[in-house]
């Protein structure tokens, strides 16, 4: 039984070298990941997820190109069908974004959500190579982020790349490298949905702040544990020392006891009182403001039942001595 294990991992090792090649793409394009395109892709799988169950999503990657930086910055939706993606909804669409003034993005590639590559996204990337030279593929593993296996951000990006194979030349995946980036507007617009995401009551809200927070200190925990087990083995002999993280470490570590010195606490308590008479000044005037609200209130009622009901300008009248005499 363990050999037909082994020899299992070994065809499915095979069978994925032989449509992704591992080795990263440096000397190519600079791919720059923008945050709409993960909103995007997780708002396509959850929807399709509760209505249809299904796994798996498809659509199309938009951005710009220019020299060697390709901003991949947009996506829509792609229907799938068993020949594949439905390329006259593809050739539509696409044409319709023309027809929008303004619109500077063009066709980069396609994107879906699993975990490995397989055979049929090589297919979906062959249609798609109808359109593109080179397109590129996004492929966001969604169930390692929900399963919380995932570290870092779970997508991966590829490119194409032409190999023979027994005299036949075939296509297959390149692993490609990606940065995220993501201008002021963009990071404001992901918190403002990330905030709004939390749209349960109150204890929800507490907790899955709470959670975050306990994720960032695992991180850290774990990133602190990295730096313990190098020096050990720095100091132990085990590894060369690199002299450049080594001065890296001693900067981070200069900056702790200024956490826990006299005037970090008093420059702490100085800020967090200003904050606090910051926030009993706008209290205060918040108050006044109310109590000039119902003043003016109660003196333009007052004023309209005087309207109503003028005083009488002769007191004797008020004492039944005679009648005002208004000719005077």
């Amino acid at each position: 039984m363990a050999s037909n294990n082994n020899n299992n991992n070994n065809n499915n090792n095979e069978d994925n070298k032989a449509i992704v090649n591992d080795m990263d793409d440096i000397g190519g394009f600079n791919h720059l990941l923008h945050p709409l395109i993960i909103v995007n892709i997780t708002d396509h799988y959850t929807r399709e997820k509760v209505r249809n169950d299904t796994d798996r999503v498809f659509g199309a990657l938009l951005g710009t190109l220019t020299g060697k930086d390709m901003n991949i910055i947009t996506t829509f939706e792609l229907n799938i069908t068993n020949a594949g993606i439905d390329e006259t909804f593809l050739i539509k669409k696409l044409e319709q974004l023309k027809e929008v003034k303004n619109f500077q993005y063009g066709l980069l590639g396609w994107y879906s959500t699993g975990s490995d590559a397989s055979e049929l996204d090589l297919e979906v990337h062959q249609q798609f190579m109808k359109f593109l030279e080179s397109p590129i593929y996004v492929m966001l593993d969604i169930k390692s982020a929900e399963d919380g296996k995932a570290s870092k951000l779970p997508c991966k990006l590829y490119t194409s790349e032409l190999t023979i194979v027994n005299d036949t030349p075939k296509v297959r995946f390149r692993k490609s490298t990606y940065k995220v980036a993501s201008g002021e507007s963009e990071r404001i617009a992901v918190n403002v949905a990330s905030k709004d995401a939390n749209f349960g009551n109150e204890a929800d809200k507490i907790l899955t702040q709470l959670q975050g927070t306990h994720n960032s200190i695992s991180m850290l925990n774990i990133r602190i544990q990295i730096v313990e087990n190098y020096l050990s083995k720095v100091i132990e002999g085990s590894i060369e020392p690199n002299y450049e993280v080594l001065r890296k470490i001693k900067t981070m570590c200069a900056f702790l006891p200024t956490i826990k010195g006299q005037t970090f606490t008093k420059d702490y308590l100085s800020e967090y009182n200003d904050a606090l008479l910051t926030m009993y000044l706008a209290s205060i005037t918040t108050g006044t403001n109310a109590a000039n609200q119902v003043a003016n209130t109660f003196s333009s009622s007052l004023d309209s039942k005087h309207n109503m009901f003028p005083q009488i300008p002769d007191i004797a009248m008020r004492r039944g001595r005679g009648r005002p005499n208004y000719m005077s």
